[in-house]
């Protein structure tokens, strides 16, 4: 919490290890003073738990890792010690990577995300970036696009981040899809989303 770094030996040493069959569900891209980040959230479908991949890239260089995104793989993740353990990397992959065709985990009201929400933050109150996995949400924009949210059943909305989703609102067709994001504790950024059996990944909104 005080940002003390710990090296990748450190972290397999002192790291939760979780064995899990691992939905690799997108990815968001921030730059900061010429160094971008690329946040790669993952899922894991039975112990139910969410983890974040960071990579750094400094000067325009690749980052060191390639992921698939929209599949599934069985796979070993060792997370960063945390109170609330989000950070993760891959210490082992084994057996097929497979596309997303299932519905996706996550839950049906906006209210349920935000309370796991205040749940993590009373656990760890310096987490910034939180997966949002949301079933059955209507995309819904106004001003001709100026405005875009997520509204849930019960009516309740979650605002978008700055950018524009005719794609997602063309995949939905206007009715409810299955959503995954970064929500960020003021917008919620779509990378991914189920609709017809199928997992689309979304373009990248404006940061």
């Amino acid at each position: 919490m005080i940002g003390w770094t710990l090296s990748q030996e450190e972290v397999v040493e002192r790291g939760e290890l979780i064995s899990d069959d691992w939905l690799i569900l997108g990815q968001i891209l921030d730059e900061e003073e010429r160094v971008r980040i690329q946040h790669t959230w993952l899922y894991g479908i039975r112990r139910q738990r969410q983890a974040v991949l960071l990579q750094f890239s400094a000067a325009g260089s690749p980052f060191p890792e390639m992921f698939p995104l929209g599949s599934r793989q069985e796979a070993d993740l060792v997370f960063w010690p945390s109170a609330c353990p989000q950070r993760a990397r891959f210490t082992a992959r084994r057996g097929e990577i497979i596309p997303i065709t299932e519905q996706l985990p996550g839950v049906e009201t906006i209210d349920a995300f935000l309370a796991n929400v205040a749940e993590m933050l009373a656990r760890q109150p310096w987490m910034e970036r939180f997966l949002c996995l949301l079933r059955n949400v209507t995309p819904i924009c106004t001003d001709h696009g100026a405005a875009w949210y997520a509204r849930d059943k019960g009516g309740a909305a979650l605002p978008l981040a700055k950018g524009e989703y005719w794609q997602l609102l063309a995949l939905s067709c206007g009715y409810p899809v299955d959503l995954a994001g970064e929500w960020n504790g003021e917008a919620l950024s779509p990378f991914g989303a189920m609709a017809d059996g199928r997992y689309f990944l979304l373009g990248r909104t404006l940061q």
